[in-house]
Order: C-alpha cells, then sequence, then structure tokens
C-alpha cells in the first residue's frame, strides 16, 4: 500500500481518531468495525484497495478474527476492559487465531503482528511466521499503550500501513530530549543571574532557529554550525558568534552573501527586535549543541508547553495553576466549538457562491483564548481551521466545476493574526508565539501551500496581561484551559487585595479560580457563538456550579458538549469538567455529546 502520508499527518489523523473515540462506548459487537476503519484510515485512506485486507474473517474449524491483513496482522477486538488485567481467555483466543491464519497454498505464512484491541488498549505482539509450536501462552507485548498514547507512538502501529513497526521509537520522548535541553538551558541563564528578559529572549531565539533548521527555513545549518563552533573552539564568544546571527535574522534588507551565516534570511516578527547577546558557560555551550543536534521534526509544536512547564519550578506550577495540556485533550474542546459547526456549514454547501462567502467568513473567523499558556490551545485551533479552509476550498472547486464556473484567484486564507491570547507568564506569552510562527510553516508543508513563512507575522494579539482585570478583544469562539486552583489555594497563589477585588468584580465569593473564566467568556460572546472551557470539576458540581455553569445556561448558554469529570492526563494530577457551549444560538443545537 502506498505510503503517502507524512508522520504529521498521521498523527493529526490519530489525535482526532483519540478524540473521537475517548467518547465512545467502546462496544465489541456494534463499533469494532467502524474503529478498526478509522484506525486504518490514520495510516493510508486507500487501504479499501487492498484485497488482502478482510473484515471478520472466518475460519474453517470456527471463529473469526474482526480483522485479517494476509501475511501482516490479524487484530481481535474486545470491548473496553475495567481491568488491567488481560483476560486469559481473550489471548489465548487472538493467538488461536493467528495460528490459524497462514495460507500455505498461497505462501504466505502466519501474519508477523497480533493486534488485541479493547478501544482503550492496544496490545501487540510479533510472534513470526508459520508454521510454529502451539503457543501456552502470550510472550512479552513489544508494545502495550493505551488509546490517548497513540499520537505519541504513531510508529508502533506502522503495520497498518503495511510497514514494519518500529517500537523503539516514542515522539514524545525525542521531543522531550530535545526541549529539556534548551530549558535546562534557560533555567542555567537564569540561576546565574542573566536578565530573565534576556535569557527568555535568548532562549526562545535559540528554539525558534532549531525548529527553523530542521523545517527547512535556513538554506545552512546555521544554529548547528554555530554551535558546532562554540564547542570546537574555546575561544570563540557566543555572545559574538550567536548575538551576530540573531542580529542578521532582525535585519532588513540585502543578506549576507559569505561567511558563517551566508543567506541568513529576514526573520523579524518582534521575535528577533533584541538580538540576545548571551556568554554562555562550557555547558550552556554543551546544551545549546545538544538542542540543535535534535532532531526538531519530532517536536510537536501542540505538546511544546513540555518547555514552558520545564522552566517552571514545581512549586511555582502548582500554585500559578499551570499544566500541559495534550492534544487529544485539546481536541475535546477544538472539535465541538470550532471544527464540528464549520464542518456541518461547509457539507451543507450547494453553489459556488455561498461556498465563497463562507470562504471569506472562515478567514476571518478569530480564536480566543484568555488563559493561552504556552499556546497549545490556538495552535491546535489553527491547525484545525487551515484543514477546514483546504476542505472548503476543495468544495468551492467542486461546485464550480460543477455549474461551469471557474475559481476565483488569490482565494482568501486563515491568517495567524486570528489567533488570540491572552496570557499573564511573559515567558508563556511569547513562547505562544512562536509555537505559532512554528505552526504556519507546519500547515504550509501540510497543505502544500503557496505561502511565505518569512518574515513572521504580526502576532500582537497574543498580550501578555491579566485576563481577569483587561478587557477582552472580540473573536468568534473561546477555548483554552483557565488556572487549575482550587479556592482553598487561591489565597496561596494571589495576594489579599485580589481576593478583595475578586469578590467585588463577580460578586460570588471566592470559587475555583477558573469559574471567573467561564463567567467573563460567556459574557463575552456574541449571540450565536461559542466556547470550550476545561476547568475544575467542582464548576459541575454543587460547590461552583451556581457560579460557572448555572450562569452559562442562565445567560442563554447551552451546552452541547461535555465530561462531567475525568483525571488530567500528564503531572497534573487533577480532576476536570470539560465543558463546551453556544450562547443564545438562533436554533436549538442537533448534536450533543454528554456524560
Amino acid at each position: 500500500m502506498s505510503d503517502h502520508l507524512t508522520r504529521p499527518q498521521i498523527r493529526d489523523r490519530l489525535t482526532a481518531f483519540v478524540a473521537r473515540w475517548s467518547q465512545r462506548a467502546g462496544d465489541e459487537k456494534s463499533e469494532a468495525q467502524t474503529f478498526l476503519g478509522e484506525l486504518l484510515d490514520c495510516y493510508d485512506p486507500k487501504w479499501r484497495q487492498n484485497t488482502d485486507v478482510r473484515f471478520e474473517h472466518r475460519y474453517p474449524s470456527g471463529g473469526f478474527a474482526d480483522l485479517l491483513w494476509k501475511g501482516n496482522v490479524v487484530v481481535e477486538m474486545k470491548s473496553r476492559y475495567t481491568t488491567p488485567t488481560l483476560p486469559e481467555t481473550h489471548w489465548k483466543q487472538a493467538f488461536d487465531y493467528w495460528d490459524r491464519s497462514s495460507f500455505p497454498e498461497e505462501g504466505i505464512g502466519a501474519p508477523r503482528y497480533l493486534l488485541l484491541c479493547a478501544f482503550d488498549r492496544f496490545v501487540v505482539w510479533e510472534p513470526g511466521e508459520f508454521p510454529v509450536p502451539v503457543i501456552d501462552r502470550p510472550g512479552p507485548a513489544r508494545i502495550d499503550v493505551m488509546l490517548g498514547e497513540l499520537p505519541e507512538r504513531v510508529e508502533a502501529l506502522d503495520f497498518l500501513r503495511g510497514t514494519r513497526a518500529n517500537f523503539a521509537v516514542n515522539s514524545v520522548d525525542l521531543a522531550e530530549r530535545a526541549v529539556d535541553a534548551v530549558a535546562r538551558l534557560y533555567l542555567s541563564l537564569t540561576e546565574r543571574g542573566i536578565d530573565a528578559q534576556q535569557a527568555r529572549d535568548f532562549t526562545l531565539q535559540v528554539t525558534w532557529c532549531c525548529f527553523a533548521e530542521d523545517l527547512g527555513m535556513f538554506p545552512e545549518l546555521l544554529i548547528t554550525n554555530a554551535a558546532e563552533r562554540l564547542k570546537a573552539d574555546p575561544a570563540a564568544s557566543s555572545f559574538d558568534v550567536l548575538g551576530e546571527l540573531f542580529e542578521w535574522l532582525n535585519r532588513a534588507g540585502e543578506r549576507p552573501t559569505g561567511g558563517a551565516f551566508k543567506g541568513a534570511p529576514y526573520v523579524n516578527g518582534g521575535l528577533f527586535e533584541h538580538p540576545a547577546h548571551v556568554e554562555l558557560n562550557r555547558a550552556e555551550t554543551g546544551l545549546l549543541l545538544t538542542a540543535s543536534r535534535a532532531d526538531w521534526h519530532q517536536v510537536e509544536p501542540a505538546v511544546f508547553g513540555g518547555l514552558f512547564t520545564g522552566t517552571l519550578a514545581d512549586e511555582r506550577r502548582r500554585v500559578s495553576g499551570a499544566h500541559y495540556t495534550p492534544e487529544a485533550e485539546i481536541q475535546k474542546i477544538v472539535q465541538p466549538t470550532i471544527v464540528r459547526p464549520w464542518r456541518e456549514r461547509i457539507e451543507a454547501l450547494t453553489d459556488p457562491a455561498t461556498a465563497l462567502t463562507l470562504l471569506d467568513e472562515l478567514s476571518a473567523f478569530r480564536v480566543l483564548d484568555p488563559a493561552c499558556g504556552s499556546g497549545n490551545f490556538l495552535y491546535v485551533a489553527y491547525q484545525q481551521l487551515r484543514t477546514l479552509e483546504a476542505e472548503l476550498k476543495a468544495r468551492i472547486g467542486d461546485l464550480a466545476r460543477a455549474s461551469g464556473r471557474t475559481v476565483p484567484p488569490d482565494l482568501p486564507r486563515v491568517g495567524l493574526s486570528n489567533m488570540l491570547g491572552i496570557e499573564k507568564d511573559p515567558f508563556a506569552a511569547r513562547l505562544a508565539q512562536v509555537v505559532l510562527w512554528i505552526g504556519h510553516k507546519i500547515a504550509i508543508d501540510k497543505h502544500s501551500l503557496n505561502e511565505d513563512v518569512l518574515p513572521l507575522e504580526d502576532l500582537s494579539g497574543i498580550v501578555c496581561a491579566d485576563a481577569l482585570h483587561v478587557d477582552w478583544p472580540q473573536t468568534d469562539a473561546i477555548v483554552g484551559n483557565p488556572p487549575f486552583i482550587g479556592s482553598q489555594n487561591l489565597r496561596r497563589a494571589v495576594d489579599d487585595d485580589e481576593i478583595d477585588w475578586i469578590k467585588k468584580r463577580f460578586g460570588v465569593g471566592v470559587k475555583d479560580y477558573c469559574v471567573y473564566w467561564f463567567r467573563r467568556a460567556h459574557d463575552h460572546l456574541e449571540p450565536g457563538q461559542r466556547a470550550g472551557l476545561v476547568g475544575t470539576n467542582s464548576v459541575s458540581q454543587n460547590r461552583a456550579r451556581g457560579a460557572s455553569l448555572d450562569y452559562v445556561v442562565s445567560g442563554g448558554g447551552v451546552i452541547t458538549d461535555a465530561v462531567s469529570t475525568q483525571v488530567w492526563p500528564g503531572e497534573a494530577k487533577v480532576h476536570v469538567s470539560l465543558v463546551n457551549w453556544v450562547k443564545q444560538p438562533p436554533a436549538a443545537p442537533l448534536t450533543f455529546i454528554l456524560d
């Protein structure tokens, strides 16, 4: 089968797949084929053309495998497990089917891979080829992962696109190694007294350069060569070497035609407005070299919040309520609040003129995250909007051809400046801009767009401010996860004057911090607009529900998608509620997903 999807494309598909199926029942009898079909779609949409792929393959001696791909994989589906232990009857049945899945008359041995899948859990063995001795117990599984981990372990199921799986590669592990080097570099600078703003600028300028080099925005290995030079020559100064590179990236006009920075592009966008001149010690130079040598293709900007949280001491992160948000969880907000309503409108189009008008509307669509942290929600929202834009433009082409018309040139697009954010922490606010700038390049590559990524687009809509104290910009949708700070810890996070101000401003007393974002978000929406927020699960319970969800509903809000409580993945270890709603909809919503 053709290997035409890139790793980022497969990862994007898996992320959406996880978001959909994490909320489904996971019933073997009624959902197994749909689940497997959608999983195969993530790896190769053309799998249906492969005659070796069979659903419900029946064996002459009895029983059937949920999926058999001759010589490649047998899949046995089970309903969701309620315990971590694999039932003996399940793995024995799976191995029995595998043992009977050879086709000697065709010269095809038993499949290389065996997958036992229970919707939430994927256990893969690689038992080899037929003939084999009868198996009485399973050997060690090559991999045993949960549904939410799939976007991080793309290569582990590569057999679903007809190639050999790589069980050793974990994209998150690779990303964390790259990010960790940059984070430790930043911490080292601040710990030895480098000005915080200068350390921040230097770290983010280095980070962008690492991305730019690996994503093809530089003609040469500018940052890697500079780091190699600093490591090899103790007399060389990072203050001069890197400082000069950053000066060139900030300088418009003629480009250097020779020397170490030949071909360095003009970048600016505000990122290099203050080129950072920092003298690194030998240990920091080593960290710079480690970062520059890393494969930044593997660093998903959507999980780049790991850099931000990695630069925060544990106590500071806990008090501030800052936590990394996995992309699969972000999709539980972005899909119902942004993607689904737009996709329904696109699918309902019947003429090119209306479609062109809709494209104008989509291109102007703004998204606000009023607690944007390092930009994870905005990055995912932007990627999804660019995908919707591609779908809408394809739809315009289809409708135009069907009616004998031509598609106008220079159709509008969704700009980065449509992404708006408010963030109190200056490092995180600047990091959010870097994440979105990298996201623009990724969108260009993903959709083969004819757009310039440099100079960087204006992102002045990402502002450093206290979202509760400033006016929010006009927007079309609101998404995000406000700080996870319970009411009992709020006085540790803010001073007494702030507590008094909050009580006067909102008039509901001291609640979990996120409650005030729910109220402000609903007040800020215009009729027909949508919001999706993640909050501590108190918003669905008595002590905070009246001040948050009841407030939304009493103000004309209709909750369309919600999870009342779930454990938030990662280090947060908190129980959260996910709430998506529309304010005063012109017509009653037709789709609801409520736990």
